[in-house]
This record gives C-alpha cells, sequence and structure tokens, in this order.
C-alpha cells in the first residue's frame, strides 16, 4: 500500500522533460505559412532566417516553431507536399471577348518593349491572367483573324515619331485631291523593282516553292511530298541572274519599264530622267510646263544632286512623298506582286533565255488592264484616309 502511494507523485514534482510529448510539440504548418514559408525562399532567404521569421511570427500568437531540421525538410520538399493542380477533364475554353483582350494586351507589351526586348506567351497571358496554354491561346486568335506566330523582325528602318508625324501630314494633304486626280491628273507613278531571271525550268520551280506562305496540313504530313519548302540555307540554288528594273504607271498603264545597270546611282538615275522617263511622259502626257511624278525618298538615286538637276532640266516635280512608306506607292503595295502573280500563272516549262525572259516579264507589265490599274491608283486616296485614322502608323488592312 505504501509502495503504491509512493509511485502517486504530485504532477508537480515531476521534470518538464518528463510530461507528456504531444503537449510540447510545436502545431502542424498551416497553408498560409506555408506560403509565407514560399515566399521568403524564393525571395533568397536561408533556413535560419526563415526559421528566425516563423519562430516570430508564431510567438506573436504564443505558440512555439518547428525546429529548424524539420523546416529544413519543409523548404526541400520532402515534407508538407502540396497536391498537383487537377489538369484532368475538358481544357479551359477562350471566349472571343478573352481573345481580344490577350489581342490588345499583346500589342501593348510589344509597343511598350519598343523592339529592344521579347515578348513571350508567358508575359501575355499573366498579365491577362487567362490559365490557359499558348498553344490554346493561339488557336483562339486565329479564330478571330488573328494569325500570331514566333516570326523574325523584318530588317527594315524603324519608324520614329518624326516620320509617323511626316506621313501623317502628308496624308492629310493628299486626302483632299480627288480620286480623279491619282488615276487621270498624276502624270507619272514610279519605282524600282530588283527581278530574278530564272531561265531554267528547275529554278523557277525553286522560286514557286519559296514563295509558298503555308500549307492546309496536319502535324503528321509536315515531311510528306507536297507540304515541304526549300531551305534558304541549306538548299541555296541558283534561280538567275538579278535585273533592276524602273516601272512607270502613266494613265493607269504600265508605260515605262526600263531595265537598270547592275550599278545603281545618281548618274544613272539622271540619264533616266533625261532618257526614257521624259520621253515617256512627252509620249502619253503631251508637252507640259510642269510634270508632276510619285516616287519614294530614295537618296541614291532619285534625291541625288544629279537626278534633281536632271528633273529640273526636264520639268519634273516630284510630290512630296513620306520616308518608309510602300504602303503608299501602288507599284510597291500593288504592281510587283501582280506582275509576279501573271508570271507564275503563265507556268513556262521550257527553258528560256535572259532577254526571253526579261520580253515576256515586260510583255506581262504592259498587258495589265487599265482598269484594275486604276483601282489600284484610286486606292492612295483609301489608304491616305486610314493612315490618318492610324495616326500615322500602320495601316490596319497592311
Amino acid at each position: 500500500m505504501l509502495a503504491r502511494c509512493a509511485l502517486q507523485t504530485p504532477r508537480d514534482s515531476v521534470p518538464a522533460r518528463f510530461l507528456g510529448v504531444a503537449c510540447a510539440m510545436a502545431p502542424h504548418l498551416n497553408p498560409k505559412e506555408l506560403d509565407f514559408i514560399t515566399g521568403l525562399n524564393a525571395a533568397g532567404k536561408g533556413p535560419v532566417e526563415i526559421h528566425a521569421a516563423l519562430e516570430k511570427k508564431r510567438s506573436a500568437r504564443g505558440i512555439s516553431a518547428p525546429s529548424l531540421p524539420n523546416l529544413r525538410r519543409v523548404i526541400k520538399g520532402q515534407t508538407y507536399k502540396r497536391g498537383r493542380v487537377e489538369r484532368r477533364g475538358r481544357k479551359p475554353k477562350v471566349t472571343a471577348r478573352q481573345a481580344h483582350a490577350i489581342n490588345n494586351h499583346r500589342r501593348a507589351l510589344i509597343q511598350k518593349a519598343d523592339g529592344e526586348k521579347e515578348v513571350h506567351w508567358d508575359d501575355i497571358l499573366d498579365k491577362v491572367k487567362c490559365d490557359v496554354h499558348p498553344s490554346t491561346a493561339a488557336r483562339h486568335l486565329r479564330k478571330i483573324g488573328v494569325d500570331v506566330l514566333i516570326r523574325t523582325p523584318r530588317e527594315k528602318p524603324a519608324r520614329t515619331d518624326e516620320t509617323e508625324e511626316e506621313r501623317l501630314a502628308i496624308a492629310q494633304k493628299w486626302v483632299r485631291r480627288p480620286e480623279t486626280y491619282w488615276a487621270e491628273g498624276l502624270d507619272l507613278a514610279m519605282d524600282n523593282k530588283v527581278f530574278p531571271i530564272p531561265t531554267l525550268p528547275g529554278a523557277k520551280r525553286q522560286l514557286r516553292l519559296a514563295k509558298v506562305r503555308g500549307h492546309l496540313r496536319t502535324r503528321s504530313e509536315g515531311l510528306e511530298h507536297g507540304f515541304t519548302k526549300p531551305n534558304n540555307k541549306k538548299h541555296r540554288g541558283y534561280v538567275g541572274p538579278m535585273v533592276n528594273v524602273c516601272a512607270g504607271i502613266i494613265n493607269c498603264r504600265v508605260r515605262l519599264w526600263e531595265y537598270l545597270p547592275k550599278t545603281w546611282n545618281g548618274e544613272v538615275a539622271a540619264s533616266l530622267y533625261r532618257g526614257p522617263i521624259a520621253k515617256a511622259l512627252r509620249k502619253w502626257r503631251g508637252e507640259k510646263r510642269r510634270y508632276h511624278i510619285l516616287e519614294d525618298n530614295d537618296p541614291v538615286g532619285y534625291k541625288s544632286k544629279k537626278a534633281l538637276q536632271a528633273k529640273k532640266d526636264v520639268r519634273i516635280t516630284s510630290i512630296d512623298f513620306p520616308k518608309y512608306s510602300p504602303d503608299l506607292n501602288p507599284l510597291d503595295f500593288f504592281l510587283w506582286h501582280e506582275v509576279d502573280r501573271r508570271m507564275q500563272l503563265a507556268r513556262v516549262t521550257k527553258r528560256e533565255t535572259e532577254d526571253a525572259y526579261k520580253r515576256r516579264l515586260r510583255e506581262t507589265a504592259m498587258k495589265i488592264p487599265a482598269a484594275v490599274i486604276r483601282k489600284a491608283m484610286v486606292n492612295i486616296k483609301v489608304r491616305a484616309r486610314q493612315l490618318i485614322q492610324a495616326k500615322g502608323r500602320n495601316i490596319p488592312r497592311d
């Protein structure tokens, strides 16, 4: 009886380390504390610093913190593993409204980057707060008519604010002119273009293959016959010599088609003004006190000192044309593509000499009907109006 009483020692006389272990253990970490630990770890804090911060946070509530070894296991992901986000079932959709928002944020981020850094899908989707895969976003953008792919930047001079202001100012002048001025009042619209001269059938085919932009195909059909195109670096073949052409539209017809020497400079441009251009203007526009022509701002040829003196001698005045504006020159936005399209439709399979190909190229350009070219000339005023709406930037339709 005395032995039993001796075992029943009062609780206060027992050391604290012999009390129940469960009473001394730290409580489990809750989700907010796990987020707190993850954030500090992402910020570069070490386990000792995180443990001190967590201990301070818990001491304010009178709760003990976990031990440092346990915290290290949490940071390494050995304990307190969180479940992965559920990916089964139907994939999230993108509404048309969200697709337009994605496109608007895409353009805004690219304009903000100003060409100095890349903008990726993750940046765009984080901005929109849309939790979908980039391929899903790209697919829904195609549904609203926006074909977004990673494409290499065009190696063209970037338009500055001053250039866009110049484009806007000239477009405001052009839009006041009637459509008949561009179709009938303008004496000449001209430009230069370098054309390849493929004389062999294989060279013609290679050019046609290189012009194809895409195929309607499945992923598995990518390497099948008819779905490939030659690689410019690995499969470069000789497509023939290159020739520089100066073409001009007079009275809604191609009345000037002059082959130029390989070297283009002010002297060649001056002889061009005094010779073929002056002759074509007198033949198709008659004798006038002043001829008004449309040409781009080529500093090597059209704007050189020799060319300016030649234009003065033959009474030619160039109307104001903004820099870096091929979208306002009818030869750039219409004629060159139309000539190339008609040449491809001819499908000449036999071997041609260089002179024969050049003759066929000239005949193709000069046979384009006046009604077709008139639509392009009248479209200059439409483009000037669109340029004003775009405040000097790119025309939306281009």
